[in-house]
């Protein structure tokens, strides 16, 4: 009896905060070394979770290599590709993301970048495509790491996956957000 007067005095039409991490990729990597761009996003730590997401675009200052039905992203030299990644359902705290930069034959890069997500705010996560970690020998990071540009040199370095919100990322204010893409982790997509 009790419960029941509780869930009486809730409001109703209540309202979860938002969960939103807006995914920014960026490069300053030329067309000769990669033409698309291949995104898969997974619940849970460590990729282990429920793929929820895998596509693959074509950079918008490349032409493309071979015969293509892809979609062209607004993704180039000089700029950032942003996609909304929303938690709907709510299943998981984590996020994770694996970035492939290929050709149409191989693939020239692959990263990874794992976050939170933060109830009622946007968080933006940057994933670099750099060209210190696209080389003749690549680096080879231990499990739970990936190469990425070392804060202090500017050079090749293992960089933990993990990021926790608000350490290499920003909060932004979501009405000044502009997505090329929006996902939804129920694996619903808008372009």
């Amino acid at each position: 009896m009790l419960a029941l007067g509780l869930l009486g005095a809730l409001p109703m039409g209540c309202v979860l905060p938002r969960r939103q991490v807006m995914l920014t990729l960026t490069t300053n990597v030329d067309c000769s070394v990669f033409d698309r761009v291949q995104i898969r996003v997974s619940r849970g730590a460590g990729g282990n979770g429920a793929e929820t997401f895998d596509q693959t675009w074509l950079r918008n200052d490349c032409p493309p290599s071979g015969l293509t039905a892809l979609q062209v992203a607004p993704f180039a030299r000089s700029m950032p590709f942003q996609i909304a990644v929303v938690d709907a359902q709510r299943i998981d705290e984590r996020v994770h993301f694996r970035v492939n930069a290929r050709t149409l034959d191989s693939i020239a890069l692959s990263t990874e970048a794992e976050t939170d997500f933060v109830d009622g705010t946007v968080y933006r996560l940057t994933v670099s495509l750099n060209d210190v970690c696209f080389s003749a020998s690549p680096m080879r990071c231990p499990e739970g790491y990936t190469c990425r540009p070392s804060l202090e040199t500017g050079d090749a370095a293992c960089g933990s996956i993990y990021r926790a919100p608000n350490t290499l990322g920003s909060f932004v204010d979501p009405q000044s957000i502009r997505a090329g893409a929006t996902i939804t982790l129920d694996g619903a997509r808008a372009m």
